[in-house]
């Protein structure tokens, strides 16, 4: 199901306005909405700090996605975490979905801190980020950022791969809070999200293909492909697992666990 998506700034008005507004529903708005949904806002808007500063307040309750979207202004940037966009001297190569279809008309290349999950189409061929995001602690919402030109006339033609993607990217806001109720934590960790992490940790995989293969391999994990793919989900939206590898935040979630007294002995083969 397709999420609520506003426009704010320069991207809710003209051609791409009209565009959003046929593929995914979307609407101008001048003013930051209560209710979870997607906002989304041009990279060239999302720079100005007068700007920034109430959007990267916006998601601190969770069920809420900033999008950040072409055009950008060149650079590195800082806040809220680093991240640079250059021009591409060339388009990369497809990938599925809507990063297939668009692929030819990026025009920029996204590089920094920002998490990839591999599940939600977010790279091109070559893992080459199509998008990448953060979250500001685990319990709040996420802000994203993509050099696909979503408002592309392309598509216009599909507009479920557009509808598709938004809605897998939106799932990793998490559950937004309920009236008068606490906010919802997101995916518990359990014996077999630590065993997770311990297998990533034990050795460099260079894609989740690899990873999960040489889990279900493992003499030591045992865990199924399915299950693998299901904790690698959870453990993404919870910004402990970055590609296949353990973020800072799933080190010290590990460190901190009964689970340690294995790390000794796994530091040996990653260094």
């Amino acid at each position: 199901m397709t999420p609520p998506v506003w426009l704010y700034g320069r991207i809710g008005e003209g051609r791409r306005k009209r565009i959003l507004g046929m593929t995914l529903n979307a609407e101008s708005v001048s003013g930051f909405p209560d209710e979870s949904g997607v906002l989304m806002v041009s990279g060239e808007d999302f720079v100005l700090e007068e700007i920034r500063s109430p959007l990267l307040k916006w998601i601190q309750e969770p069920g809420r996605l900033l999008l950040v979207v072409p055009p950008f202004q060149t650079g590195a940037q800082e806040i809220p975490i680093r991240w640079t966009v250059q021009y591409a001297e060339t388009p990369p190569d497809g990938g599925s979905g809507l990063a297939a279809l668009l692929a030819g008309e990026v025009q920029y290349r996204l590089t920094g801190d920002l998490l990839i999950d591999q599940i939600r189409n977010m790279q091109f061929s070559g893992q080459t980020p199509a998008v990448g995001y953060y979250r500001p602690r685990i319990s709040t919402g996420v802000l994203a950022i993509t050099v696909l030109p979503i408002w592309s006339l392309r598509a216009v033609d599909q507009p479920k791969l557009s509808q598709d993607w938004i809605a897998r990217l939106f799932e990793l806001s998490g559950k937004p809070r309920q009236a008068g109720g606490p906010v919802q934590p997101g995916p518990a960790l359990t014996p077999l999200h630590f065993s997770m992490l311990l297998h990533l940790f034990s050795s460099q995989h260079e894609t989740l293909d690899v990873a999960l293969n040489s889990l279900v391999d493992s003499p030591v994990f045992k865990i199924t492909r399915e299950l693998g793919s299901s904790l690698y989900d959870d453990l993404v939206k919870l910004g402990y697992v970055n590609k296949t590898s353990l973020t800072d935040s799933g080190r010290e979630v590990l460190g901190k666990s009964p689970y340690a007294i294995y790390l000794s002995a796994l530091k040996e083969g990653n260094p």
